[in-house]
C-alpha cells in the first residue's frame, strides 16, 4: 500500500500529477472504467518576435517555438521585403530581423517559411512599426578624398564584405548586453540621410562617434573576427561575427589590433581611431548589420532581455 511506504503520499501525488502529461485520466476511487488514452495533441509551431513594437532601422529577435512536432529541416524568416535564414538552437529556430531604415509605418506581417516532412509550409505573427523622421546629413569632400568612392572601389569594398559576411556561427557568440565601442560623442546618428557636395547617396549606415586619433575601440560583445584589413572608403577595418549573421563592423581605424579567425571577448581592443579611407576626420565609424542589412547599433545597446533567450 502507499501509504505503508516511506514519502508514500509525495509519490502518488507525483505520479497522479503527471498522468495527464502521458495522455492518460484516472477516475477517483476503484469503481468504474479503467484510465483511457486521450487524443495526442496536435503539432504546435508558434512564431514569436520580441521586440514586437520597433522603429524604422531596429532589430529584433525571431523564434519559432515547436511544440510536439519535428524541427523543419530548413526554414527562412521573412518581412518588410527581406529574407533571413533561421537556424536550429536547442529546441526552436531562430534568426534576426533587421526592419529597413525606409520602412513605412504600421503593422507589418511576420512570416517563417517551413521546410519538412510533417511541417506546415508557414507560421505567421505581427510587429508594429512606428513612425520615425530622419534627419540630412551634409558633409563636404574634396576630389582626392572622393576618390576612395569611385564606383570600381565601392564594388571592391562590398565584395570584401559580402565574402566576410559570407558565413557566421550557428549558435550566439555574445554574452549578455551590448556595450559601445567608444564612450565619445555621436556626430552622425544612424539613417540620416547623407548629403556628399549637395548629392544624396544613401542613408548613413552607421553611427559615428568623435574621438581623437589613437583612442582604443573595444568590440561590442563577443565573437570571432571575420574581417581584418583596409577598405577603400572604410579605410581601416575590423568586422566581429557575433552569431546567427549579427556582425559589429569598426570602420576608419588608425591601426588593428587583431586578426582574422581571432576570438573576441567583449571589451576587447581591436584597434584604434583613426582618418583612414573616406573620413573627414578622426572617428569612429561604427556599424551593425544582420547579414547584409544594416541596423541602427543603438537598438542593440543595453537591457535586451530577449537576447539571452537562445542557449548558448
Amino acid at each position: 500500500m502507499w501509504g505503508k511506504q516511506p514519502g508514500g503520499a509525495t509519490i502518488l501525488a507525483r505520479v497522479l500529477s503527471l498522468l495527464p502529461a502521458l495522455g492518460l485520466a484516472v477516475m477517483s476511487g476503484c469503481r468504474g472504467p479503467l484510465p483511457f488514452a486521450s487524443p495526442a495533441p496536435s503539432p504546435q509551431y508558434v512564431l514569436v518576435v520580441e521586440p514586437a513594437d520597433l522603429l524604422p532601422g531596429e532589430i529584433a529577435l525571431g523564434t519559432l517555438w515547436v511544440v510536439g512536432g519535428p524541427l523543419p529541416t530548413a526554414a527562412s524568416l521573412e518581412a518588410c521585403g527581406r529574407r533571413q535564414p533561421m537556424v536550429a538552437v536547442g529546441n526552436r529556430l531562430a534568426a534576426f530581423l533587421a526592419v529597413p531604415a525606409s520602412q513605412a509605418p504600421g503593422e507589418v506581417v511576420v512570416t517563417a517559411l517551413l521546410q519538412g516532412a510533417g511541417v506546415p509550409e508557414r507560421a505567421t505573427t505581427t510587429i508594429r512599426v512606428q513612425p520615425r523622421r530622419f534627419p540630412a546629413s551634409r558633409i563636404r569632400a574634396s576630389p582626392s578624398q572622393l576618390e576612395a568612392r569611385s564606383e570600381e572601389k565601392l564594388r571592391e569594398d562590398q565584395e570584401k564584405v559580402r565574402r566576410a559576411k559570407s558565413s557566421s556561427a550557428p549558435r550566439p557568440l555574445w554574452e549578455g548586453e551590448f556595450i559601445l565601442p567608444l564612450d565619445a560623442p555621436v556626430s552622425t546618428p544612424y539613417g540620416f540621410i547623407r548629403y556628399i557636395n549637395d548629392r544624396e547617396v544613401g542613408r548613413h549606415a552607421g553611427v559615428d562617434l568623435v574621438a581623437p586619433a589613437g583612442t582604443p575601440v573595444v568590440a561590442t560583445n563577443a565573437g570571432r573576427v571575420v574581417f581584418a584589413d583596409r577598405l577603400h572608403a572604410a579605410g581601416l577595418t575590423v568586422i566581429v561575427d557575433h552569431g546567427l549573421s549579427l556582425f559589429s563592423s569598426y570602420c576608419h581605424l588608425s591601426r588593428i589590433a587583431v586578426g582574422a579567425g581571432d576570438t573576441v571577448r567583449k571589451g576587447q581592443v581591436v584597434g584604434w581611431v583613426g582618418n583612414t579611407g573616406f573620413s573627414t576626420g578622426p572617428h569612429l565609424h561604427w556599424s551593425v548589420t544582420v547579414g547584409l542589412n544594416s541596423v541602427d547599433p543603438a537598438s542593440l545597446t543595453g537591457p535586451r532581455p530577449w537576447l539571452g533567450s537562445l542557449p548558448r
